[in-house]
């Protein structure tokens, strides 16, 4: 029953991204999430199931066009803990993620930590601004592949670019490891708009 689900929520999700037409549309992937992540409604929400040892990731396919600009913007529907530990960015998809490495300790993964603002990158964080999203706001990721930076946006106020030198292959990711953390995908339309 659980493979039979597993199949149901790929073809949801493959729907989801077809219907996009011409422009890309990103969605959380559950076959690059991991099974603590609970996709629902399309690949537009994941919920956690279980407390983890560690945060899990949840992937967004398709992949980030290698050429221009695109977003994401995320909703924190439910932030598990009044601390928020939740991280938003990018990661090349080559972490463990079935096995539990979140992508910020990864040495191919770069999260903006909505717990204390910091960048977060091969499990060490560096300041990065001082606005801390919580339950209700929302924090979008803007990817400019010609400069390959990465900004941030937390309840539509950019904070400035927090990553330059990105790599060509990216997908978009939620680290979340508290039980009932429900991150909802509002804005996922891509090539932006200057």
């Amino acid at each position: 029953q659980q493979q039979q689900q597993q199949q149901q929520q790929q073809q949801q999700h493959a729907g989801a991204v077809a219907r996009a037409g011409g422009a890309v549309s990103f969605a959380f992937d559950p076959a690059r999430s991991h099974a603590n992540h609970l996709i629902r409604e399309s690949g537009t929400l994941a919920v956690l199931r279980e407390e983890g040892d560690s945060e899990h990731s949840a992937l967004l396919s398709p992949a980030i066009p290698r050429a221009g600009r695109h977003f994401v913007e995320f909703l924190i529907e439910n932030s598990g803990t009044p601390e928020c530990y939740i991280q938003l960015g990018v990661c090349s998809g080559t972490h463990d993620v079935a096995n539990g490495t979140p992508a910020y300790q990864s040495d191919t993964g770069w999260c903006f930590s909505c717990h204390n603002g910091n960048l977060l990158h091969y499990d060490q964080g560096s300041e990065y601004c001082s606005k801390l999203p919580r339950q209700g706001d929302r924090v979008g990721l803007l990817v400019d592949m010609d400069r390959r930076t990465l900004e941030v946006f937390v309840n539509s106020e950019g904070q400035g670019v927090m990553v330059r030198n990105l790599p060509e292959t990216l997908h978009f990711v939620v680290d979340g490891g508290d039980k009932g953390q429900a991150i909802r995908i509002i804005n996922a339309a891509s090539p932006v708009r200057s």
